[in-house]
């Protein structure tokens, strides 16, 4: 492409040297130069990088964030806590109805 665009305008060059005779033709020739002029600095400047893809994510799944944990185990002493007063609300009513449940 780009040796393509460099034959192109040396032929244009020579062409509008040998017919400088006639200021329209010069004109026009020197404008099809400075858009092949331009055609060819377009193709020698690359173009700029593509942006980098994004991060892919990991296969392994995310460890939890240290609050879930700290919630987790929050959760389980209440529960033992519950539980705790499930046990002594049993035992108390144990005691409560072997003490006044007439015989």
């Amino acid at each position: 492409m780009l040796i393509l665009i460099i034959i192109i305008i040396s032929i244009i060059i020579s062409s509008s040297s040998s017919s400088s005779s006639s200021s329209s033709s010069s004109s026009s020739s020197s404008i099809l130069i400075i858009i092949l002029l331009i055609l060819l600095i377009t193709t020698i400047i690359p173009p700029p990088p593509p942006p980098p893809p994004p991060p892919s994510p990991s296969p392994s799944p995310p460890s939890p964030p240290p609050s879930s944990a700290a919630a987790a185990a929050a959760g389980a002493a209440a529960a033992g806590a519950a539980g705790a007063a499930a046990a002594a609300a049993g035992a108390y009513l144990e005691f409560f109805f072997r003490n006044t449940w007439p015989r």
